[in-house]
């Protein structure tokens, strides 16, 4: 009966040790990779988080986070056009953009480590410009355009998934630090943001033309990110 009764005991008091080191509540910032649906290569990623224990289960987290991140985007092309001019062309785009993030995730603690598991939905802002250059080699006519896009704001969503090593107090710092490591996947709603601003052409004689921009293009901000940081534990 004692034997029967020592194992429950057992279990219910490394379950008790566990959740005593469950951390109340930390935040991060950090420095990542961001690979974007639209364009494929890799961009900048800086942002921070905070996560916080709810009273109503250990374990459970609530938080929310920001990040800025930049997308940019560059084509060129060249080829004969319907007059039967040779043309070459360049365009860059760049984008920002600013998610904003409400969080729930799952904190499981094992002494200094720390993992979790979350997702949530988001906010996002984003704003555009277009460099564009333009050369009709058989008329020599040359043009440079620059374009400016809308303010958009789309909703959306993330899953993500992370770890931290609690090294704990820093020399002359002081506080209770870890470093982390992540991976998140945002989605976010496509977005059309319309763009105008101003072409400036001139051919070999020296002549100018201004010409007006205006069109949209679609932007797939949906991405996939890992990001390593620091964090600190209150």
């Amino acid at each position: 009966m004692r034997r029967a009764l020592i194992l429950p005991l057992i279990i219910l008091i490394a379950i008790s040790t566990l959740y005593a080191q469950q951390p109340r509540s930390f935040g991060g910032v950090w420095l990542g990779q961001t690979t974007y649906n639209d364009s494929g290569t890799n961009s900048l990623n800086v942002g921070s988080f905070y996560l916080a224990q709810s009273p109503f289960l250990t374990g459970l987290y609530f938080g929310y986070g920001v990040s800025v991140n930049t997308n940019v985007v560059a084509e060129s092309a060249a080829g004969v056009d319907s007059g039967g001019n040779f043309v070459a062309a360049t365009a860059t785009g760049i984008g920002v953009h600013l998610p904003f993030e409400v969080n729930v995730a799952y904190v499981l603690s094992l002494g200094k480590f720390n993992a979790w598991a979350g997702g949530g939905l988001n906010a996002s802002i984003a704003q555009g410009q277009v460099y564009l250059s333009f050369a009709d080699l058989t008329n020599a006519i040359y043009c440079e355009a620059s374009a400016t896009g809308q303010t958009k704001f789309s909703p959306g969503a993330q899953l993500f998934l992370g770890g931290e090593y609690v090294f704990g107090r820093i020399p002359y710092i002081g506080g209770n630090w870890g470093l982390f490591l992540q991976y998140k996947y945002m989605y976010v709603n496509k977005m059309n943001m319309r763009v105008s601003g101003n072409a400036q052409c001139v051919d070999s004689f020296g002549n100018t033309a201004t010409q007006s921009i205006d069109t949209s293009i679609e932007l797939d901000l949906s991405n996939n990110s890992f990001v390593l940081g620091f964090t600190y534990h209150f």
